[in-house]
């Protein structure tokens, strides 16, 4: 009789566990599988407000991304807040091989969630801007620890756009910048 005591026991707290184990691991997984602050989750939100808004989805430009993933290692690694650099350089510093016409930037940080961090930006009228700004065409997005950042732009199209804009307009003045 002790003996079936002990096993039905064993067998009770053993079921108990893999039950409690089961739950936590569901609710883990439900916490984690809400949404993740990616990139593509970024990308994705800003499209569906893009759409929303009767504007064009944006398409993610490869060298916007990774200037974007530099940009935000780069506020990491040095700890500052700010679209310029500490020594006060702009933050088109950090896009290289994208010859852009327009370009813009939004930063965030702290948020657990995608959403979170659209929403605020949205909530902001110069973030918002920069989300629907009609010019943009490409995106790009980088993440680092709890550091967002998004960048905005449309390249020149033309062949002489292109030569005028490196012959005859010094860098610094090419300030058609939109940037939050």
């Amino acid at each position: 009789m002790r003996g079936i005591i002990i096993r039905s026991a064993t067998i009770f707290l053993t079921l108990l566990s893999l039950t409690t184990f089961g739950v936590w691991v569901a609710h883990f997984s439900n916490a984690q599988a809400k949404s993740p602050v990616t990139a593509s989750e970024i990308i994705r939100l800003t499209n569906e407000q893009r759409l929303a808004d009767g504007l064009l989805p944006l398409s993610v430009s490869p060298q916007l991304q990774l200037s974007a993933q530099k940009k935000a290692e780069d506020i990491v690694e040095r700890n500052y807040w700010s679209h310029n650099t500490p020594e006060g350089e702009p933050f088109w510093v950090f896009v290289q091989d994208y010859d852009w016409r327009y370009l813009g930037e939004n930063l965030a940080a702290n948020f657990n969630t995608a959403e979170k961090a659209m929403t605020a930006w949205l909530n902001s009228p110069s973030h918002r801007a920069n989300i629907l700004n009609p010019l943009y065409q490409d995106i790009g997005v980088g993440i680092s620890e709890n550091i967002i950042v998004v960048l905005y732009g449309q390249q020149k199209t033309h062949l002489w756009e292109s030569l005028l804009s490196h012959l005859l307009v010094p860098p610094i003045l090419k300030l058609n910048v939109f940037w939050f």
